[in-house]
């Protein structure tokens, strides 16, 4: 298992989450990377302990991050964990992404449109149901840096701020690792506790399985230009931190502007 504290540390952290997800049925919206790959992990390994039916989805856009061959490789990968694990060929093409001032922005756009398809068409109702994301702290100290800079340091005389009100309610809630809905399903990020080297060290003890292939528009995600900053000077963050900070300097929203919402708009538009 590798280092045993990572993962106690990962269940100390979700134990009350885990409690609430009993009896529900949780969806991993997985891409194949390395932070929904120990995430799905996890989850697969207290499943049984914590009485919860666990499936992962994932929707293979942008296609040319998900070469020939990947698919079989991932569903054995997995089918040999017992995890059940469903691959959704993306119906629209990367061409869409061409031209874009920020094509990233697109691309989420797509995914989670996919995403509220994919819920839509499967379930007849949310009431039992947990959708799961794989956010980590690296993700949170990116988005943190995002708005600070856009806010406080950047000069946008010239142009819009690049940091909409729609994208800040979209940032703010995925600071927070477990959120009913109105609409009686629940969503659950059980990374937000743990840094990068602790993943990349689960994923290589365990041997798991990961995507290695590098998004040709990652320099228009600033938590991914991020990501390589906290790598290369070794940042490591804590939860209680990182919360405080965000709530006192950049003024994160509470999740009651994010519970109301439909599971339309929410899973369309801010997930």
């Amino acid at each position: 298992m590798g280092k045993p504290d990572v993962f106690q540390k990962w269940e100390n952290y979700n134990r009350d989450y885990l409690n609430a997800c009993r009896e529900k049925r949780l969806i991993v919206t997985f891409s194949g990377g390395k932070d929904s790959s120990v995430c799905l992990f996890f989850l697969h390994k207290v499943k049984d302990q914590y009485n919860y039916d666990l499936e992962a989805h994932l929707y293979a856009y942008p296609r040319h991050i998900y070469k020939e061959g990947f698919k079989e490789e991932l569903l054995s990968f997995w089918g040999k964990q017992g995890v059940k694990l469903f691959f959704h060929p993306s119906e629209e093409d990367d061409s869409l992404l061409e031209h874009q001032e920020n094509p990233c922005i697109s691309c989420q756009d797509i995914r989670k449109k996919a995403l509220f398809r994919l819920c839509s068409s499967r379930e007849k109702s949310m009431s039992n149901l947990v959708i799961v994301s794989g956010h980590s702290l690296c993700d949170l100290a990116g988005y943190i840096l995002e708005v600070f800079i856009a806010r406080e340091l950047a000069d946008y005389s010239h142009r819009e701020n690049s940091v909409s009100a729609e994208r800040f309610i979209e940032i703010s809630q995925r600071f927070y690792p477990f959120i009913s809905m109105r609409e009686e399903y629940a969503v659950f990020r059980p990374m937000l506790c743990l840094n990068q080297k602790e993943i990349k060290h689960i994923l290589e003890a365990e041997a798991l399985l990961a995507l290695d292939t590098s998004c040709r528009y990652s320099q228009f995600r600033p938590k991914k230009v991020l990501e390589n900053y906290f790598q290369t000077f070794d940042c490591q963050f804590s939860y209680k931190k990182i919360i405080e900070f965000a709530q006192k300097e950049i003024g994160i929203s509470d999740t009651s502007k994010i519970k109301h919402l439909s599971q339309k708009e929410y899973l369309s538009r801010h997930f």
